[in-house]
């Protein structure tokens, strides 16, 4: 039977940290057009949040998911959320905060970066 840190030691070799913060840093600097700018603005339901291109990038977790049926993208997906900006210790509410916000990134089966999307807070 595979253990959980089996698990956790095979997605650390698919994805290492260093590749899930390159592919985020990659995306905060994707938009040709504003090149040159500074921040990079992402916007959420209430909010636009100015983040540095140059913040500081930390993974927080990882996470293997197989589903049911196949997306197109296939069944086994892996999820890596990062902060933009240091990470802040979780309050009594469970919430985890960060000095921007957080991004998840999708990868599938062959490690390959498939989709990414931006939240201001996680349990």
């Amino acid at each position: 039977m595979i253990t959980v840190n089996e698990i956790n030691e095979a997605i650390d070799r698919l994805i290492p940290d260093e590749t899930a913060i390159n592919d985020a840093r990659s995306i905060l600097h994707e938009d040709q057009e504003k090149k040159h700018e500074l921040f990079y603005p992402i916007e959420f339901e209430d909010n636009v949040m100015m983040v540095p291109k140059d913040a500081h990038i930390e993974v927080i977790g990882k996470k293997y998911k197989h589903w049911r049926k196949s997306f197109p993208y296939g069944a086994n997906t892996f999820r890596v959320i990062v902060s933009l900006g240091k990470p802040e210790v979780p309050t009594d509410d469970f919430f985890h905060d960060s000095e921007y916000c957080f991004m998840t990134l999708l990868y599938d089966e062959n490690g390959e970066r498939i989709d990414d999307v931006f939240f201001d807070e996680f349990l």
